[in-house]
């Protein structure tokens, strides 16, 4: 079975609302607040996650890196040309270190950074096979 980002995210979102709207509204009301979330989910949906156009150069990522401290965890990306970029990571990340180190790390260093959106889905696609 093929888990699909965009799927995922829009599944993930509308069942968090309508279990967050249960408890205090009717099921009408219910069902309103579920469209207007299905409504906001595709806004954001088609928006692009990444302004490609702003680098015309590709960006090749060298190098991902894990940086933990105690409990929290970082995710370092430095690109062949020296640009850095650091992201938090959840608290989970001790137990999936295993799956970011032989099958999500491998899927960006040497690719173009640009195709962040092609390669998050990879990377998606990879830990779930």
């Amino acid at each position: 079975m093929s888990l699909d980002r965009r799927r995922f995210l829009s599944t993930s979102l509308v069942a968090g609302a309508g279990v967050t709207a249960l408890p205090t509204c009717s099921a009408s009301a219910n069902a309103d607040s579920v469209n207007d979330n299905y409504a906001k989910l595709d806004e954001v949906i088609s928006a692009p996650g990444f302004k490609r156009e702003l680098f015309k150069e590709p960006v090749i990522i060298e190098s991902v890196e894990l940086l933990r401290d105690g409990r929290s965890f970082i995710c370092r990306v430095r690109s062949k040309d020296g640009a850095e970029g650091i992201a938090e990571s959840h608290n989970t990340m001790s137990v999936l270190y295993p799956i970011f180190l032989n099958r999500v790390q491998n899927v960006f260093v040497g690719q173009d950074a640009r195709r962040l959106d092609e390669l998050l889905d990879k990377a998606l696609e990879f830990s779930f096979n």
